[in-house]
């Protein structure tokens, strides 16, 4: 299998391909890998931030002192999540914590004029370009909406130069309709593209662990989207946690802690089919900032019957032994490795096939928030 996706003329040389993603294909965007939901050195790095943000945007303070709550039961953040899931209470405090996280990195990255990083925006690019002439899906194991972001900037951009709208957009592979959380009239007012609209058609974007953008009805498994702008404390009084379907009051975060004791949800079960099915009838597949932890059982029973035979690219600059050995001896994939980050590979893919757009968009995807000056020499681990 080609270390690229593309020559130099443009022309993409595979036509059929699933991008598997982890937390490592969104480090540039600022959202925290595993190790780091509860670093100190990671929050330092984002608190230090917020001094470039507008003022009223999150509560460092608040968000300090509920990691130094949480490492008092494990420096795992992944345990934590696992630990918290069985008292509903704790769960809200730990998922609030999160959501303050991915919110807070959104904002930073929201604040430039594409809305999403250089890399993310190549991935869009590369993902509407395999969707034309062939196939493309995209499974992840992140909560967060990195890949919604990028696809949602290609798609303004694109739409504003006259291609089809149906063309640009994705879904989220559930087979239920998915429901508006926000008024219909407040819709144009945020940024995103929203995939309840289109939920037969586009680039299947399928969400393993749900999404901080996701609730699921605890009474009738419904499910529901809101744009990541909703989250924020000024959209609350607009949310309604009460059910369209049945009219309980039952809407909750639609996160899968995925820990050693995951459980996953009823109305993702489909998903997981949806994926294996993906990685079965495609002819490659792009890992991406994925470590295929040993304990996450389901995800590497679905790895091994859906990439026996198949070619796989392993994005990683320093692969861990227990996942090459997976995936060569347990899935019997057809393993070639490139040794660099996600972010990496991204941005030289996509200038084999669009020579300079990096360096033409950087500008653009620059973030306005980053205080410049307390990044220097600020390592995030």
């Amino acid at each position: 299998m080609p270390a690229y996706l593309s020559d130099a003329q443009g022309r993409l040389n595979v036509r059929d391909v699933v991008f598997l993603l982890g937390a490592g294909a969104s480090y540039n965007h600022g959202y925290p890998l595993v190790r780091e939901f509860l670093s100190r050195q990671y929050l330092k790095w984002l608190c230090d931030q917020c001094a470039g943000l507008p003022a009223g945007f999150g509560d460092s303070s608040h968000a300090l002192a509920e990691a130094e709550e949480f490492r008092k039961i494990s420096e795992n953040f992944e345990e934590v999540l696992s630990i918290a899931y069985e008292t509903p209470a704790f769960y809200k405090r730990v998922l609030d914590y999160t959501f303050w996280l991915l919110s807070t990195a959104w904002d930073i990255v929201h604040s430039s004029d594409f809305m999403t990083t250089a890399e993310y925006f190549g991935l869009a690019t590369l993902i509407f370009e395999l969707s034309q002439i062939g196939r493309c899906s995209v499974i992840t194991f992140n909560y967060d909406t990195a890949v919604e972001d990028a696809a949602s900037s290609l798609s303004r951009m694109l739409a504003a130069h006259g291609t089809p709208k149906e063309m640009l957009y994705f879904n989220y592979g559930l087979q239920q309709p998915v429901f508006n959380l926000l008024p219909e009239g407040m819709l144009n007012l945020t940024g995103s593209v929203l995939p309840d609209a289109y939920p037969n058609s586009g680039v299947p974007v399928l969400k393993l662990h749900g999404s901080v953008t996701m609730l699921g009805c605890a009474e009738c498994s419904a499910v529901y989207y809101m744009p990541m702008e909703a989250l924020s404390a000024q959209w609350a009084k607009f949310i309604s946690r009460v059910c369209k379907m049945c009219g309980e009051n039952s809407l909750q975060p639609l996160i899968v802690p995925p820990g050693k004791r995951k459980k996953i949800p009823e109305v993702l079960d489909g998903l997981w089919g949806a994926a294996q099915e993906q990685l079965a009838s495609t002819s490659a597949v792009i890992i991406a900032g994925y470590s295929m932890p040993e304990y996450d059982v389901e995800a590497r029973a679905m790895l091994r019957s859906g990439l026996r035979g198949k070619d796989v690219l392993l994005i990683d600059p320093a692969p861990n032994t227990s996942a090459t050995d997976f995936l060569k001896n347990d899935a019997r994939a057809n393993l070639s490795i490139l040794r660099q980050t996600a972010s990496a590979f991204l941005r030289e893919e996509l200038n084999v096939f669009v020579p300079g757009l990096v360096e033409r968009i950087a500008e653009q995807c620059a973030p306005q928030y980053l205080d410049r000056d307390r990044m220097e020499g600020h390592p995030r681990a």
